[in-house]
This record gives structure tokens, sequence and C-alpha cells, in this order.
């Protein structure tokens, strides 16, 4: 609400400023505006911490340092 953003918009921000190569995928034409729409705005210091406080160390597949 803070940057009256989607929660993916501001997952993907976050990804970005952390220096993260960020490949969206979106199949409808309104989500690929708002993966477009991603340069308008920032997070703040207070924003990157909280969100990288988020991580619990839980994957769903490999994690990305084990892959070959």
């Amino acid at each position: 609400a803070k940057h009256g953003r989607s929660v993916a918009q501001i997952a993907l921000r976050w990804q970005i400023q952390e220096g993260i190569v960020v490949f969206p995928k979106a199949s409808s034409a309104e989500r690929i505006r708002q993966n477009a729409d991603l340069f308008g705005f920032s997070l703040d210091q207070e924003d990157l911490v909280r969100i990288a406080g988020l991580d619990r160390d839980f994957r769903s597949g490999s994690h990305p340092d084990q892959v070959k």
C-alpha cells in the first residue's frame, strides 16, 4: 500500500534493486504492463531490509548456488 503497487511489482522491484536478474512471467496484458512498470518507483532502505528479512531459506526447487 505504501507504494500503490501490486505485491508482484514490489517483489520484482526488490529483486532489481538487489542486483538480481529477473525474468518475469505474465499471461495477461495487464500483468505484462505491471511488469514493465517497475522503474517509476523505488524501494527505500527500510523496505529492502524488511523484505530481505522475510527469507526463511526455504526453496521449492533447486538452490541457485547448487544448480549445475
